[in-house]
């Protein structure tokens, strides 16, 4: 005999699970963060570093202004749509480039020109002091560009022994300015006068300066002027430049009449 079946009946119940699920799910949204950088800025960091282009020539101090209005005006529009618009830093740095490089353009010309006519002044120097200690071959040395002058570790004399060297020595002892700064010989004190002219090219930079050179003589003092044209090429062979005296005279009447700067040479 068969017991009664039991029967049971399946009362459903939802899920504590189901009602967490259908609770809004928090999704992180990383678009509403952006925040643009100006394109202004960055064109203007751009034109910024640019700016450096005017060192080589003032010319390019055209960019430097240009830099200068774009920066300027993307600060403009960043403070006005900040937070949505960033970029800050870049338009300053931009700015500050600009000005840097377009206000110092104009003094690195000066700059050159100091160096030149030290670097001038220089090869005159070693020119007089050789014909001051009685060394014409070194002299001459002076008067060729550093490529054709003799190599370190060979002899000076020994290249005016030669024929061509005897050839451009017995030139060089004839021009008047030479003969008479070795007959002087130390008696001679010489001092840079002034400047006459200064002329650039493409590969050579030309100086035109005058000396003076005293000398006493018992209870009297002598004084003449030498004028020394000292030029700057450039070696293509070794990528350098190189200083020779390449024109020497003495001056039959003195230069005009501007103060002398008693600078010894």
């Amino acid at each position: 005999m068969i017991a009664n079946p039991v029967h049971f009946v399946a009362v459903w119940e939802p899920m504590s699970i189901l009602t967490e699920i259908e609770e809004p799910i928090a999704i992180e949204d990383g678009a509403s963060d952006y925040r643009a950088v100006s394109a202004l800025a960055v064109t203007g960091l751009v034109l910024g570093a640019l700016s450096l282009l005017a060192l080589e020539n003032v010319v390019f101090c055209l960019i430097s202004v240009v830099a200068v209005v774009v920066n300027w005006l993307a600060l403009r529009k960043i403070h006005r749509e900040w937070p949505a618009l960033t970029g800050r830093p870049l338009a300053l740095a931009g700015l500050a480039l600009a000005l840097i490089f377009g206000l110092s353009a104009p003094f690195v010309p000066l700059g050159y020109e100091r160096v030149d006519r030290a670097q001038a002044m220089e090869a005159a120097r070693g020119w007089f002091e050789a014909l001051r200690e009685n060394h014409p071959d070194v002299a001459h040395q002076w008067t060729r560009p550093r490529w054709k002058r003799v190599n370190v570790g060979e002899s000076v004399p020994g290249y005016y022994a030669a024929r061509w060297g005897k050839r451009d020595m017995n030139w060089f002892l004839e021009q008047p300015a030479v003969h008479v700064l070795l007959n002087l010989g130390k008696t001679a004190h010489v001092r840079y006068f002034r400047n006459v002219a200064s002329e650039t090219s493409e590969d050579t930079r030309t100086i035109i300066d005058v000396y003076a050179v005293t000398l006493k003589r018992e209870q009297e003092t002598i004084s003449f002027f030498v004028q020394l044209t000292v030029t700057k090429r450039f070696d293509i062979m070794n990528r350098s430049w190189s200083w020779e005296v390449s024109t020497f005279k003495i001056l039959s009447s003195p230069p005009d009449a501007l103060q002398e700067s008693g600078d010894a040479v």
